[in-house]
C-alpha cells in the first residue's frame, strides 16, 4: 500500500510540473519525479550508512525509472486535462 502512495505521489509530481508550466515537455516531468526520489532516497542512504545497515545499490537505478515513469505518466494525463480544457472553451 504504500509503494501505490509513493507512485501516486510521483504521478502528482509530473502532473503539477505540467499545471505549472504547460509548455514544458514531458521529460521535466518525468525529471521532476526522479529528482524527488533522488533526493529522499539520498536521505535514506546516509541514514542506512549511519546505522550501517545494508544497501541496495542496484535497487535506486531501478526505482528512479519507476518514478520518472510514473512522473511522465503524470505529466500526459496533465497534458490531455489541459487540452481537453482549452477545448471546451
Amino acid at each position: 500500500l504504500f509503494w501505490v502512495i509513493i507512485l501516486l505521489g510521483a504521478g502528482a509530481g509530473g502532473w503539477a510540473t505540467i499545471r505549472l508550466c504547460e509548455v514544458a515537455p514531458i521529460s521535466y516531468a518525468a525529471a521532476s519525479a526522479a529528482i524527488a526520489y533522488g533526493l529522499v532516497q539520498g536521505g535514506g542512504i546516509i541514514h542506512r550508512l549511519i546505522r550501517d545497515k545494508p544497501i541496495s545499490w542496484l535497487a535506486f537505478p531501478f526505482l528512479m525509472m519507476l518514478m520518472a515513469t510514473c512522473g511522465m505518466l503524470g505529466g500526459m494525463l496533465a497534458r490531455r486535462w489541459l487540452s481537453q480544457q482549452h477545448a471546451e472553451s
